[in-house]
Formats: structure tokens, sequence, C-alpha cells
């Protein structure tokens, strides 16, 4: 087709809801988590011929995320943390709009969308809600 496209996409904000079970070593957690993921995405169809033009399509896409990661307990309620995540949100079909040029027009354009991170973090630990508590007379 005359002139040809460029799509671009990505994730303005996202979230995740997870659970991690993990095993103690000392001062070491090693630990997997998994769970629920949701991310705002946002994908542009840009027809490149002359007069075309821009069509922005946004919408939210829920998926799965697992992954594993270190946590090791520094002096004073402090720990740091280093951990990966892969986060999968699947695959859907936008039905691009006529955008000024044919290219997309009325077009079904396929997506599938997974992220990998790889996260460090600084946590301050205020209680400790879980522990016994104790009489003291």
């Amino acid at each position: 087709m005359p002139g040809g496209g460029r799509v671009e996409e990505w994730i303005q904000s996202q979230g995740a809801l997870r659970a991690r079970a993990g095993v103690v070593f000392d001062n070491i957690l090693l630990y997997g988590a998994g769970g629920f993921a949701l991310a705002n995405v946002q994908s542009k169809y840009v027809a490149l011929a002359p007069g075309g033009g821009v069509d922005n399509l946004r919408g939210w896409r829920s998926g799965w995320t697992i992954g594993a990661g270190l946590e090791y307990a520094l002096p004073g309620n402090w720990s740091a943390r280093v951990e990966y995540a892969y986060s999968s949100f699947g695959n859907w079909t936008d039905r691009a709009a006529s955008i000024g040029d044919v290219f997309f027009a009325g077009r079904n354009i396929r997506h599938s969308l997974s992220e990998n991170a790889v996260r460090i973090g600084l946590s301050y630990r205020f209680a400790d809600f879980l522990s016994p508590v104790v009489a003291k007379y």
C-alpha cells in the first residue's frame, strides 16, 4: 500500500498484586512471587504517506506476573532486595480507524505484550505486628 505506516506502543502505568513465599537462611530471604498484573497501554498508529494522520488507542490490559528475588536483612529494621519479574498482558486486536490514509483504514492489528523487569529496593519495617504480645510486670 502506498506510504506505509508505523505502530508505536508503550505502557503508561502499571501495577501488580503479588504474593510471595520463600526460605530464610540467616539474614537472607530467597523468595518466589506471583499474582495479578494490570497495565494502561497506549498504541499509536502513524500513517507515513503524504496527508497521513495519527490514531491513538488506549486501554487497560490485565494479565499475570511471576518472579523471584533475594532480600537481605540489614541492621536497624532495614532490608535491601533485588528481584526479577516477568509480566504478561496477553494478546488482543485493535481495529484502527481511517486516519487520512488507506494504510490503517479498518485494519485489524494484533498485539502481544509482555515485560521483563529487574528491580532493587530498600525497605524499613516500622513494627512487628505479628509478634506475640508479652505482658510486662
